[in-house]
């Protein structure tokens, strides 16, 4: 298989795994501490922007280091 479709797989699926993995925590966090959030203005802030942003940081990271590791492999 070709680097490159390796990577854009990685790419789509960190960016995937580092939403929900933001998303999760926020709100696991928000659980355990009681944290009260009236209006949702935090929830949607970590919804919206915070983690896909964070998605898509972790997915571009994610695919460079694979597509890096594997042109250095392949001959």
């Amino acid at each position: 298989m070709k680097p490159a479709n390796v990577a854009i797989t990685i790419f789509i699926l960190g960016t995937v795994v580092g939403f929900l993995a933001i998303a999760v925590g926020y709100t696991t966090y928000a659980d355990s501490t009681n944290y009260f959030d009236r209006e949702g203005a935090t929830g949607m802030a970590v919804v919206f922007f915070y983690a896909p942003l964070g998605g898509i940081i972790v997915g571009v990271v994610s695919a460079v280091a694979t597509y890096k590791f594997l042109k250095r492999r392949t001959p």
